[in-house]
């Protein structure tokens, strides 16, 4: 059986393979009876895997209905965070 794990705002952020029901208590949810790997089952049957290239999730799961997540909604999403400048460990040494 293939168990997704789903956040708050319904984005799929894992999926396993199992045989028992003990993901439950882990907080997934049973998707369906399928004993393929769980991962390479989002990419054959949805064409993508769970995460894209920027590591941010590619499916919605909602009401029992995976829906792919828009490039518009991963950017409001999850947002690229700008670097921050930080001393090197010479300038931390040299400010001793």
């Amino acid at each position: 059986m293939i168990y997704i794990k789903v956040e708050t705002k319904n984005y799929i952020v894992d999926a396993l393979t199992s045989e028992d029901d003990y993901l439950l208590e882990w907080g997934y949810v049973k998707f369906n009876d399928s004993n393929e790997e769980a991962r390479s089952y989002f990419t054959k049957t949805y064409g993508k895997p769970i995460y894209d290239e920027k590591e941010r999730p590619n499916f919605f799961y909602k009401d029992g209905v995976v829906s792919e997540i828009s490039e518009e909604e991963k950017e409001e999403l999850f947002p690229d965070i700008e670097p921050v400048d930080r001393p090197s460990e010479q300038d931390l040494i040299n400010a001793d």
